[in-house]
């Protein structure tokens, strides 16, 4: 028998006392419900609120020892004496929607414990963020031109040498409702990859690539000018510093 299969038995003689141990310790706590749904909330309309009821449906006292949250989106407050056997308790939940947009389900990790052994229950919090802006929109705050909109303000390149080449991607947004042409225009020292059109709220990758070569080391800033159907529009800076 080759070492392989002596670690496959090992891993499924572990696996078999584990579910074997999980199905010998019945749950702890019942949540009722273990979902709250929340609808449709506003992601500036502040904090919501949430109560989750539990019963103790063990044979001794359970205490709620941990509630582990997904993200710091939730926020739990929870009474920490043990609850005796049939009876129940609850655990408030504070959710906050600000950084989300559209479907969104936080979960939170509850472990209990009766003194013998822990167990753990998931409960929910499910609902749908509202925001005034499309999720291509808020990842590209910046407004360049009526209708075009890009992930950064300028295009940040440190470079460590006088005899260097850089890449950037930075990513646009047609936020008309027609299809564009988008072209760039820069010095010598920067070449620019960019797709021939760009359709109507959709986003397109530009790549960059910055030469720094013979140049002198320092702090240095230069446009980028952008057309639109031809046309300039604006100038998105490229901002650096050679050491």
């Amino acid at each position: 028998m080759n070492k392989l299969h002596i670690l496959a038995l090992a891993l499924a003689w572990f696996l078999s006392g584990i579910f074997a141990w999980a199905g010998a310790t019945p749950k702890l706590l019942r949540f009722d419900p273990a979902v709250i749904e929340i609808g449709e909330v506003r992601y500036d309309g502040g904090t919501v609120k949430v109560r989750f009821v539990y019963t103790n449906i063990a044979d001794k006292p359970v205490t709620v020892v941990e509630v582990h949250p997904m993200c710091g989106c939730t926020v739990p407050t929870w009474d920490h004496k043990s609850v005796k056997p049939g009876k129940s308790a609850f655990i408030d939940v504070e959710y906050d929607p600000f950084s989300f947009i559209g479907e969104q389900n936080a979960h939170l990790t509850v472990i209990s414990s009766n003194g013998e052994y822990e167990r753990l229950n998931t409960i929910t919090i499910h609902g749908t963020v509202l925001r005034d802006e499309t999720l291509l929109q808020i990842r590209h705050p910046y407004t360049l031109a009526p209708g075009l909109r890009c992930e950064i303000e300028a295009v940040g390149l440190r470079l460590r040498s006088s005899r260097e080449t850089v890449h950037r991607d930075v990513s646009f947004l047609n936020d008309s409702d027609r299809e564009i042409r988008l072209n760039f225009k820069g010095s010598w020292r920067v070449k620019v990859e960019a797709p021939a059109t760009v359709a109507p709220h959709r986003a397109a990758v530009v790549k960059l690539s910055y030469r720094t070569w013979f140049k002198r080391s320092g702090k240095y800033e230069e446009p980028l000018d952008i057309y639109v159907d031809g046309i300039k529009v604006a100038s998105l800076p490229l901002k650096g510093a050679i050491e």
